[in-house]
Protein backbone atom coordinates (compact mmCIF):
# COMPACT_ATOMS: atom_id res chain seq x y z
CA UNK A 1 0.00 0.00 0.00
CA UNK A 2 1.71 3.64 -0.89
CA UNK A 3 1.71 6.14 1.91
CA UNK A 4 2.23 10.28 1.26
CA UNK A 5 5.36 10.88 2.09
CA UNK A 6 6.49 14.41 1.42
CA UNK A 7 10.09 15.24 1.10
CA UNK A 8 11.19 15.87 4.64
CA UNK A 9 12.66 19.27 4.32
CA UNK A 10 9.83 20.70 2.74
CA UNK A 11 8.63 22.84 5.39
CA UNK A 12 11.45 23.16 6.88
CA UNK A 13 13.32 24.99 3.55
CA UNK A 14 10.12 26.32 2.06
CA UNK A 15 11.64 29.91 2.97
CA UNK A 16 14.67 29.52 2.19
CA UNK A 17 13.21 28.90 -1.43
CA UNK A 18 12.78 32.62 -2.75
CA UNK A 19 11.67 33.76 -6.70
CA UNK A 20 15.00 34.61 -8.00
CA UNK A 21 15.77 34.82 -11.92
CA UNK A 22 18.18 36.81 -13.72
CA UNK A 23 18.24 38.59 -16.72
CA UNK A 24 17.70 36.03 -19.97
CA UNK A 25 20.47 34.97 -21.58
CA UNK A 26 21.16 33.39 -24.81
CA UNK A 27 23.64 30.66 -23.33
CA UNK A 28 21.61 30.76 -20.23
CA UNK A 29 19.22 27.50 -18.54
CA UNK A 30 15.49 28.10 -20.56
CA UNK A 31 12.50 26.48 -21.70
CA UNK A 32 11.73 23.77 -24.66
CA UNK A 33 8.72 23.45 -26.54
CA UNK A 34 5.14 22.59 -24.63
CA UNK A 35 4.48 19.34 -23.27
CA UNK A 36 1.80 17.19 -23.42
CA UNK A 37 0.02 16.94 -19.54
CA UNK A 38 -2.79 15.35 -17.71
CA UNK A 39 -4.60 17.83 -15.76
CA UNK A 40 -4.20 17.92 -11.34
CA UNK A 41 -7.11 18.19 -9.27
CA UNK A 42 -8.33 21.90 -9.14
CA UNK A 43 -5.79 24.84 -8.62
CA UNK A 44 -3.48 22.51 -8.64
CA UNK A 45 -0.21 22.59 -11.58
CA UNK A 46 -1.21 19.90 -14.08
CA UNK A 47 1.12 17.51 -14.87
CA UNK A 48 2.27 14.38 -16.64
CA UNK A 49 0.54 11.81 -14.56
CA UNK A 50 2.21 8.27 -16.25
CA UNK A 51 4.39 5.68 -14.39
CA UNK A 52 7.83 6.72 -16.63
CA UNK A 53 6.72 10.49 -17.32
CA UNK A 54 9.34 12.75 -15.78
CA UNK A 55 7.70 15.28 -13.76
CA UNK A 56 11.01 16.45 -11.67
CA UNK A 57 14.58 15.45 -11.93
CA UNK A 58 17.40 16.84 -10.92
CA UNK A 59 21.14 15.72 -12.39
CA UNK A 60 24.99 16.71 -11.38
CA UNK A 61 27.35 15.89 -14.60
CA UNK A 62 30.74 16.87 -15.95
CA UNK A 63 33.36 18.63 -13.99
CA UNK A 64 37.25 17.19 -14.07
CA UNK A 65 36.55 13.68 -13.41
CA UNK A 66 37.15 9.99 -15.04
CA UNK A 67 35.19 9.23 -17.98
CA UNK A 68 34.14 6.36 -15.81
CA UNK A 69 32.15 8.74 -13.51
CA UNK A 70 30.44 10.09 -15.39
CA UNK A 71 28.81 6.93 -17.62
CA UNK A 72 27.74 5.79 -14.07
CA UNK A 73 26.29 8.44 -13.36
CA UNK A 74 22.38 8.47 -12.49
CA UNK A 75 20.04 11.56 -12.12
CA UNK A 76 20.01 12.39 -8.03
CA UNK A 77 16.83 12.21 -7.99
CA UNK A 78 13.30 11.48 -10.25
CA UNK A 79 9.64 12.26 -9.59
CA UNK A 80 7.30 10.46 -11.88
CA UNK A 81 3.84 11.12 -12.78
CA UNK A 82 2.42 8.95 -10.70
CA UNK A 83 3.92 10.00 -7.50
CA UNK A 84 6.93 7.07 -8.02
CA UNK A 85 10.22 8.67 -6.38
CA UNK A 86 13.92 7.08 -7.55
CA UNK A 87 17.16 8.81 -5.87
CA UNK A 88 20.27 8.17 -5.20
CA UNK A 89 21.03 6.07 -1.87
CA UNK A 90 24.04 6.64 0.64
CA UNK A 91 27.07 4.49 -1.26
CA UNK A 92 28.44 1.94 1.35
CA UNK A 93 31.28 2.26 2.80
CA UNK A 94 34.15 0.54 0.94
CA UNK A 95 31.99 -0.61 -1.81
CA UNK A 96 31.96 2.58 -4.05
CA UNK A 97 35.66 1.91 -6.30
CA UNK A 98 37.97 -1.03 -6.90
CA UNK A 99 42.04 -0.69 -5.88
CA UNK A 100 42.15 1.01 -9.29
CA UNK A 101 39.27 3.08 -9.55
CA UNK A 102 36.40 0.89 -11.37
CA UNK A 103 33.23 2.26 -10.21
CA UNK A 104 30.37 0.19 -8.65
CA UNK A 105 26.95 0.54 -9.85
CA UNK A 106 25.33 3.40 -7.68
CA UNK A 107 22.47 2.35 -5.13
CA UNK A 108 19.12 3.58 -5.33
CA UNK A 109 16.19 3.74 -3.22
CA UNK A 110 12.44 4.62 -4.05
CA UNK A 111 9.26 5.46 -2.83
CA UNK A 112 5.97 7.41 -2.99
CA UNK A 113 4.56 11.04 -2.83
CA UNK A 114 0.71 11.42 -2.96
CA UNK A 115 -0.61 14.05 -5.05
CA UNK A 116 -1.10 16.50 -2.28
CA UNK A 117 3.00 16.35 -2.03
CA UNK A 118 3.89 16.26 -5.78
CA UNK A 119 2.08 20.21 -6.10
CA UNK A 120 3.85 20.73 -2.78
CA UNK A 121 6.93 20.35 -4.48
CA UNK A 122 5.90 21.86 -7.66
CA UNK A 123 4.50 25.16 -5.63
CA UNK A 124 7.97 25.30 -4.36
CA UNK A 125 9.19 25.32 -8.15
CA UNK A 126 7.04 27.84 -9.06
CA UNK A 127 7.59 30.21 -5.71
CA UNK A 128 11.00 29.76 -6.70
CA UNK A 129 10.88 31.28 -10.06
CA UNK A 130 12.08 27.61 -11.72
CA UNK A 131 8.59 27.61 -13.91
CA UNK A 132 8.40 30.97 -15.31
CA UNK A 133 9.19 31.33 -18.89
CA UNK A 134 12.64 32.27 -20.45
CA UNK A 135 15.96 31.66 -19.30
CA UNK A 136 17.47 32.50 -16.18
CA UNK A 137 21.40 34.07 -15.76
CA UNK A 138 23.10 31.36 -13.06
CA UNK A 139 26.07 32.80 -14.35
CA UNK A 140 29.10 30.45 -15.76
CA UNK A 141 32.62 29.33 -15.27
CA UNK A 142 34.32 32.42 -15.10
CA UNK A 143 32.17 34.32 -12.85
CA UNK A 144 31.66 31.98 -10.38
CA UNK A 145 35.68 31.80 -10.28
CA UNK A 146 35.82 27.72 -9.61
CA UNK A 147 37.53 25.99 -12.26
CA UNK A 148 36.27 22.19 -13.50
CA UNK A 149 33.17 21.50 -11.16
CA UNK A 150 29.91 19.78 -12.43
CA UNK A 151 27.01 21.20 -13.39
CA UNK A 152 23.37 20.67 -12.18
CA UNK A 153 20.76 20.66 -13.76
CA UNK A 154 17.15 20.81 -12.63
CA UNK A 155 14.33 19.52 -14.96
CA UNK A 156 10.64 20.16 -14.95
CA UNK A 157 7.10 19.35 -17.04
CA UNK A 158 4.12 20.47 -16.15
CA UNK A 159 1.14 22.21 -18.59
CA UNK A 160 3.86 24.62 -19.56
CA UNK A 161 5.77 22.34 -21.15
CA UNK A 162 9.43 21.21 -19.75
CA UNK A 163 12.14 23.35 -18.41
CA UNK A 164 15.84 22.88 -17.65
CA UNK A 165 17.09 25.25 -15.17
CA UNK A 166 21.10 24.14 -15.59
CA UNK A 167 24.13 25.74 -12.76
CA UNK A 168 27.79 25.09 -13.08
CA UNK A 169 29.59 24.97 -9.81
CA UNK A 170 25.93 25.31 -7.64
CA UNK A 171 27.54 26.19 -4.17
CA UNK A 172 30.55 27.75 -5.63
CA UNK A 173 30.72 31.15 -5.61
CA UNK A 174 29.30 31.45 -2.06
CA UNK A 175 32.85 32.92 -0.59
CA UNK A 176 32.61 36.84 -0.65
CA UNK A 177 35.34 38.55 -2.87
CA UNK A 178 35.68 34.96 -4.60
CA UNK A 179 33.50 35.58 -7.77
CA UNK A 180 32.22 37.75 -10.06
CA UNK A 181 28.47 36.93 -9.75
CA UNK A 182 25.76 40.19 -10.06
CA UNK A 183 23.22 39.90 -7.39
CA UNK A 184 20.39 38.76 -9.86
CA UNK A 185 22.82 35.69 -10.12
CA UNK A 186 23.76 34.90 -6.92
CA UNK A 187 19.68 35.01 -6.55
CA UNK A 188 18.75 32.55 -8.88
CA UNK A 189 21.42 30.32 -7.84
CA UNK A 190 20.36 30.66 -3.87
CA UNK A 191 16.58 29.45 -5.35
CA UNK A 192 17.93 26.49 -7.46
CA UNK A 193 20.05 25.53 -4.77
CA UNK A 194 16.79 25.92 -1.91
CA UNK A 195 14.70 23.44 -4.11
CA UNK A 196 16.81 21.34 -4.82
CA UNK A 197 17.54 20.80 -1.11
CA UNK A 198 14.03 19.85 -0.87
CA UNK A 199 14.39 16.63 -2.71
CA UNK A 200 17.42 15.39 -0.75
CA UNK A 201 15.93 13.45 2.21
CA UNK A 202 14.48 10.18 1.78
CA UNK A 203 10.99 9.11 1.35
CA UNK A 204 9.53 8.20 4.63
CA UNK A 205 8.60 4.64 2.92
CA UNK A 206 11.80 4.29 1.47
CA UNK A 207 13.09 0.67 -0.14
CA UNK A 208 15.89 -0.31 -2.50
CA UNK A 209 15.14 0.21 -6.08
CA UNK A 210 16.19 -2.88 -8.05
CA UNK A 211 16.30 -1.54 -11.57
CA UNK A 212 14.56 -4.07 -14.39
CA UNK A 213 17.31 -2.90 -17.29
CA UNK A 214 20.84 -2.48 -16.85
CA UNK A 215 23.52 -0.33 -19.11
CA UNK A 216 26.60 -1.89 -19.69
CA UNK A 217 29.51 0.18 -21.24
CA UNK A 218 32.53 -1.87 -22.34
CA UNK A 219 35.70 -0.70 -23.68
CA UNK A 220 39.23 -1.92 -23.63
CA UNK A 221 41.82 -1.52 -20.81
CA UNK A 222 44.54 1.34 -20.19
CA UNK A 223 48.14 0.85 -20.01
CA UNK A 224 48.56 0.18 -16.18
CA UNK A 225 50.12 3.01 -13.68
CA UNK A 226 53.79 2.16 -12.18
CA UNK A 227 52.33 0.62 -9.03
CA UNK A 228 49.28 -0.54 -9.77
CA UNK A 229 47.78 -4.01 -8.56
CA UNK A 230 48.48 -7.25 -10.74
CA UNK A 231 45.66 -8.86 -9.61
CA UNK A 232 44.00 -10.79 -12.30
CA UNK A 233 40.53 -9.12 -13.81
CA UNK A 234 37.28 -10.75 -12.91
CA UNK A 235 34.85 -12.54 -14.32
CA UNK A 236 31.92 -10.79 -15.93
CA UNK A 237 28.90 -12.62 -16.22
CA UNK A 238 27.50 -11.37 -19.23
CA UNK A 239 27.01 -13.31 -22.13
CA UNK A 240 27.28 -10.49 -24.92
CA UNK A 241 30.51 -10.18 -27.09
CA UNK A 242 32.96 -7.60 -25.16
CA UNK A 243 35.17 -7.58 -28.14
CA UNK A 244 32.69 -6.51 -30.37
CA UNK A 245 31.28 -3.77 -28.22
CA UNK A 246 34.64 -2.07 -27.78
CA UNK A 247 34.93 -1.95 -31.42
CA UNK A 248 31.46 -0.67 -31.90
CA UNK A 249 32.26 2.08 -29.22
CA UNK A 250 35.35 2.97 -30.35
CA UNK A 251 35.25 6.00 -32.14
CA UNK A 252 32.03 7.60 -29.37
CA UNK A 253 32.98 9.87 -27.93
CA UNK A 254 33.49 8.19 -24.12
CA UNK A 255 35.33 5.68 -25.72
CA UNK A 256 32.91 2.68 -24.46
CA UNK A 257 30.29 0.54 -26.15
CA UNK A 258 27.17 -0.19 -24.36
CA UNK A 259 24.37 -2.67 -24.41
CA UNK A 260 20.83 -3.21 -22.51
CA UNK A 261 20.74 -5.81 -20.38
CA UNK A 262 17.67 -7.23 -18.73
CA UNK A 263 15.76 -10.21 -17.37
CA UNK A 264 17.61 -12.32 -15.25
CA UNK A 265 21.47 -11.33 -16.61
CA UNK A 266 20.64 -8.25 -14.10
CA UNK A 267 20.66 -9.46 -10.54
CA UNK A 268 23.60 -11.57 -11.74
CA UNK A 269 25.62 -8.14 -12.55
CA UNK A 270 24.32 -6.24 -9.56
CA UNK A 271 25.76 -8.96 -7.21
CA UNK A 272 29.03 -9.01 -9.75
CA UNK A 273 30.11 -5.89 -9.77
CA UNK A 274 28.66 -4.46 -6.33
CA UNK A 275 32.15 -5.00 -5.11
CA UNK A 276 34.61 -4.34 -8.24
CA UNK A 277 37.42 -6.40 -8.76
CA UNK A 278 40.84 -5.44 -7.33
CA UNK A 279 42.02 -5.13 -10.42
CA UNK A 280 39.72 -2.95 -12.07
CA UNK A 281 39.48 -5.11 -15.02
CA UNK A 282 36.96 -7.52 -16.51
CA UNK A 283 36.69 -10.71 -18.32
CA UNK A 284 34.60 -12.45 -20.68
CA UNK A 285 33.78 -15.74 -19.17
CA UNK A 286 36.04 -18.35 -20.06
CA UNK A 287 38.04 -15.39 -21.50
CA UNK A 288 41.13 -13.78 -21.10
CA UNK A 289 41.24 -10.13 -22.62
CA UNK A 290 40.99 -7.20 -19.88
CA UNK A 291 38.17 -4.57 -20.25
CA UNK A 292 37.11 -1.59 -18.51
CA UNK A 293 33.43 -2.04 -17.71
CA UNK A 294 30.71 0.10 -16.26
CA UNK A 295 27.50 -1.00 -15.09
CA UNK A 296 24.17 1.38 -14.76
CA UNK A 297 21.28 1.28 -13.92
CA UNK A 298 18.58 2.61 -15.90
CA UNK A 299 15.61 4.29 -14.46
CA UNK A 300 11.75 3.67 -15.98
CA UNK A 301 11.94 6.11 -18.81
CA UNK A 302 14.97 5.43 -19.85
CA UNK A 303 15.06 1.79 -22.71
CA UNK A 304 18.30 2.41 -23.90
CA UNK A 305 21.75 3.53 -23.14
CA UNK A 306 22.05 6.78 -21.74
CA UNK A 307 23.38 9.63 -24.80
Amino acid sequence: MRTSAPPRALAAIALVVAAGCGGADPTASGTSASATSTPAPAAGISHPTGAADVVVRISTGGGFVPVEVNLAGVPTYTLYGDGTVIRTAATPAGGATSLAGAIAPQPLETGHLDEAAVQQLLGQAKGAGLLAPGAIDYGDMGSVGVADMPTTTVTLTTDGGTVDRAAYALGGGDVPGGHNLSAAQQSARAALSGFVALTEGSPADAKPYVPERLAVFVAPRLEQPDGATDAEPAELPLAADLAALTKAGANSAAGFGCTVVEGNAVPKLLAATANPSPSGLWRAPGGHEAYRVVVRPLLPDETGCPA
